[in-house]
């Protein structure tokens, strides 16, 4: 039998362009040294049993087991690897622990599924490098959290490059690190839970379907350049007269766009990212729905503490917001403390798949 394996794959903040996976346009995002681990001690046998996240029976290694239930992506990623003539040399026990809170918006179940993918690479009979490949592996990641509602190619895609990320899902689609660690991040607990049955996440779903009907009208529409007008006139067209909802995504665009500039810039303009974050944040609460009265409540402590900006994390009434607070880090989690509130450090840099 092979030896006891080790893997790490870290969560996410979507710094901004949260929906923008739908309309093929472009977001940042950063990794955070948060995470899941997977410890995968070889066994005698042919199953996998899991402790932790992902617990829900034993997984036949041959990639038997029906996908469903709460073990269903752990499921998935068996039978995905298995599909891929990846085999296992025997069973393990399998253990998961995480300091992420799950349904909180910080991509738990992509980095369960990629930690999962890697420990179950690793421990292959054979090597298989193409399917370790980043790409490649954040692809099978999102692949497995398919099997549950509301899985993204970003959450793998921002676990897998770690750091600070600019990714792009039009045709091409591309993935770039951002050479900068942007410090002074700190995440807030509100004790929330993430609704992604609630009005957010319904919303994003009709932007979704809107966007769907849109491209029919004009195929040649190209979300990345048009102008409202051209916009305006498409869905003139659709007969739509409240489109609040798609706009408040499209709009994301401009101001992600606006924070790449920002991010580019030597020295870079603090107050400005933190005006961004915050403008991010209240129209997405607005035109989406997305936030809930205590995250609010939440936000408004933490600017008049310090913070240059505040956001919900996530897409849908997340548990979790994070601030921006470059140089005063300790100063900022001291005074969440003082109210009650927990705060925890973020840095991107140590976040990656190993």
């Amino acid at each position: 039998m092979t030896k006891t394996i080790e893997t790490f794959a870290a969560g996410r903040v979507c710094l901004f362009g949260e929906h923008q996976e739908i309309l093929g346009l472009e977001s940042v995002t950063m990794a955070v040294c948060r995470g899941v681990t997977v410890r995968l001690e070889p066994q005698a046998g042919s199953e996998f049993r899991l402790a932790g996240i992902g617990d829900d029976g034993p997984i036949a290694i041959d990639g038997s087991t029906p996908v469903e239930g709460r073990g269903a992506v752990a499921r998935a990623a068996v039978r995905l690897l298995h599909d891929l003539d990846v085999r296992f040399p025997c069973g393990a026990e399998v253990t998961v622990t995480t300091n992420l809170a799950a349904n909180a918006g910080l991509g738990a179940m992509a980095s369960f599924a990629l930690a999962w993918l890697r420990a179950l690479l690793a421990h292959a009979t054979e090597e298989h490098r193409s399917l370790e490949e980043s790409r490649r592996l954040a692809e099978l990641a999102y692949r497995a959290s398919d099997a549950l509602p509301g899985a993204r190619r970003l959450d793998a895609l921002a676990s897998v490059f770690g750091g600070v990320t600019h990714m792009s899902f039009a045709s091409p689609p591309f993935v770039l690190p951002i050479p900068t660690e942007l410090p002074g991040m700190v995440l807030i607990r509100s004790n929330e839970a993430e609704n992604r049955h609630g009005d957010y996440a319904q919303s994003a779903e009709r932007v979704a379907t809107m966007w769907k009907y849109m491209q029919k009208v004009d195929p040649e529409l190209d979300l990345r350049h048009a102008s409202v007008e051209s916009v305006h006139a498409v869905l003139q067209q659709l007969g739509v007269e409240n489109a609040d909802e798609f706009w408040t995504v499209l709009f994301q665009r401009d101001l992600t766009q606006a924070a790449l500039r920002v991010i580019a810039e030597e020295p870079m303009d603090r107050a400005r990212l933190g005006e961004l974050l915050n403008e991010d944040h209240v129209r997405l609460r607005d035109g989406l729905g997305g936030s809930t009265p205590r995250n609010e409540e939440i936000r408004t402590l933490a600017l008049e503490a310090g913070a240059l900006g505040v956001k919900q994390t996530g897409a849908a009434n997340g548990g979790w917001l994070f601030a921006y607070v470059p140089d005063a880090e300790s100063e900022f989690m001291d005074a969440m403390e003082r109210l009650g509130i927990a705060a925890y450090p973020l840095d991107a840099a140590s976040s990656r798949v190993v």
